[in-house]
């Protein structure tokens, strides 16, 4: 390549043809040429090679990702099965239902889904301290600033530790 571009930043006088200086230069030449199309060929072979694995690596993942969302829906299944059956049961054939029922089919639930990262912050009816990044007020028409003292109504979930949802949140009421 230095060749190449002393050749273009000192022009020079064409020798002769047949002249030993014009078949240098000509060998030369061919020399380079061959040097960038082999050059060419390996970056197109090298673009080739990463676009097969880039699709490679996104399939692979995407493959993943299938399998760790039909394994939990596996094991969601008997519990929400156990959900349609409830709901036939209290809708269509006006049978009581123990809220008992709901609550271990819930307890269930957050088991499986908590395998997976998903775990309930909150609990209802705990007073804390109002975070704005924990928690959100239920009612606009209450503002809330950070520390004073608020009911949790409805727990908030985090995925991995990550705050996926805040806790709903009521001011406690001034006992008098």
């Amino acid at each position: 390549m230095k060749n190449l571009f002393s050749l273009f930043s000192n022009p020079q006088e064409e020798p002769p043809e047949g002249s030993s200086e014009h078949l240098a230069h000509e060998s030369t030449l061919k020399s380079l040429e061959l040097e960038i199309s082999d050059r060419d060929q390996t970056i197109l072979r090298l673009k080739n090679e990463l676009a097969r694995l880039r699709e490679s690596r996104d399939t692979t993942a995407n493959e993943l990702v299938e399998a760790k969302l039909k394994d939990l829906l596996k094991e969601l299944a008997p519990s929400i099965s156990q959900l349609q059956t409830q709901r036939h049961l209290v809708l269509e054939q006006e049978k009581p239902l123990a809220p008992r029922h709901i609550f271990t089919i819930l307890d269930q639930m957050q088991r499986v889904l908590s395998k997976y990262g998903l775990e309930v912050m909150d609990q209802v009816g705990e007073t804390v301290l109002f975070n704005p990044d924990h928690h959100t007020p239920l009612s606009l028409n209450t503002p809330l600033s950070t520390g004073s003292s608020v009911v949790i109504r409805f727990p908030g979930l985090s995925y991995r530790g990550q705050r996926i949802r805040k806790a709903g949140v009521e001011p406690v009421e001034v006992q008098q």
